[in-house]
């Protein structure tokens, strides 16, 4: 079935981040991690989530810099699957946890690790740049390569099939 006839189904959306949200380089300064990831994503995830949009972090590369940018943009469901050997039990109890299924959520992952989440999600995307395995099982690949607009790009492609774009709270 084609991606887009999918759209109009999904009720959450779940992300990798290193190669996804950030473009997967990381700088060490002090042996702390840092990691670039593009504004509009950032700014998206956050009105989504003001609309009720269950939105999941799900992670190998777990830093705590990475969980306090999530947790202040308003992200409460944050996984850390570096002691794992999967992240599909992630995405499971983030669907559980919002009665919904794994076929209702979008889910966006590059590498080896996201497989199984790519496999089992609505529908499974990755960015330009992701590894060719990824890249043979995603409904979805971008022409935008991960951590520039990547996550923007989808999350928008989803409320705009289902009327639900732009994306302003009350205020604005």
């Amino acid at each position: 079935m084609d991606y887009r006839n999918k759209l109009s189904k999904i009720k959450a959306f779940a992300f990798d981040v290193d190669g996804v949200l950030s473009s997967g380089m990381i700088a060490m300064p002090d042996g702390e991690l840092l990691r670039m990831m593009d504004a509009r994503d950032g700014y998206i995830i956050k009105k989504s989530i003001d609309r009720g949009w269950p939105i999941a972090i799900i992670t190998g590369g777990c830093n705590q810099s990475v969980k306090v940018r999530f947790e202040k943009i308003g992200v409460k469901d944050y996984y850390d699957a570096n002691n794992s050997k999967s992240k599909l039990p992630c995405l499971k109890d983030f669907a559980q946890k919002h009665n919904i299924t794994t076929d209702e959520i979008l889910y966006a992952g590059d590498d080896i690790a996201d497989l199984a989440c790519l496999k089992h999600a609505g529908i499974g995307a990755c960015p330009s740049d992701a590894c060719q395995e990824a890249k043979e099982i995603s409904d979805y690949i971008s022409q935008k390569e991960g951590g520039h607009g990547f996550v923007r790009e989808l999350m928008e492609m989803v409320l705009r099939s289902q009327n639900q774009w732009p994306i302003l709270t009350n205020e604005e």
